[in-house]
């Protein structure tokens, strides 16, 4: 029934009508404006080894789960909510997370290293200042760059709650221990009254 020259089933005289369903049950159908199966969840769209190659969407994708890895190409962006918040790749080997506001992470535990053998540092990059927290993996602490202010009343402890280092007052410094406390030093200056 189709000629050499063609048949473009667009409804016109001699041409057929538009073909809306394909497939052997009839289970692939087209419409205006959707593209579809006939039921729901039975048609696959391309095979392990048999794969479409490009996807060019200009909307919303709608998928339950993904069942491979996927890569973002180059610089581009997984974007969430706005265009200011936003999951990529600025430079190889590095991951970044940007927000306007805030980036919560929620869980009981976060942790932080590749389990090898280089220190781990957290960086606080601003305008006027830089802090470095890092965590010397061959010496066993943490390393500090900067000042650490603990405001109000705040206590660090040493071994339980009874010994701790705090300010109690303004301008006091408090050491505290159940026990006692050791001053070992070659030599101990008081400026003031002891």
């Amino acid at each position: 029934a189709l000629s050499t020259g063609g048949h473009s089933h667009d409804g016109t005289a001699a041409e057929g009508g538009p073909v809306t369903v394909l497939g052997p049950a009839q289970d692939f159908v087209v419409s205006a404006s959707i593209v579809s199966p006939k039921t729901d969840n039975t048609l696959d769209l391309g095979t392990s080894t048999l794969e479409f190659k490009d996807l060019y969407l200009d909307g919303v994708a709608y998928i339950d789960s993904l069942g491979e890895d996927i890569q973002v190409v180059g610089t581009s962006k997984v974007q969430f909510t706005n265009t200011g918040t936003y999951i990529h790749s600025s430079t190889a080997n590095q991951i970044d997370l940007v927000a306007t506001g805030a980036i919560k992470l929620t869980s009981d535990a976060i942790e932080f290293g590749e389990a090898g053998n280089a220190d781990i540092v957290l960086t606080f990059n601003a305008t006027s200042n830089d802090g470095l927290i890092t965590w010397m993996e061959d010496e066993d602490y943490f390393q500090f760059s900067d000042d650490i202010l603990l405001i109000n009343t705040e206590k660090v402890y040493f071994k339980n709650t009874n010994t701790y280092i705090h300010s109690g007052a303004t301008d006091h410094l408090d050491l505290v221990a159940a026990d006692e406390i050791h001053l070992t030093a070659t030599t101990i200056n008081i400026d003031g009254t002891l």
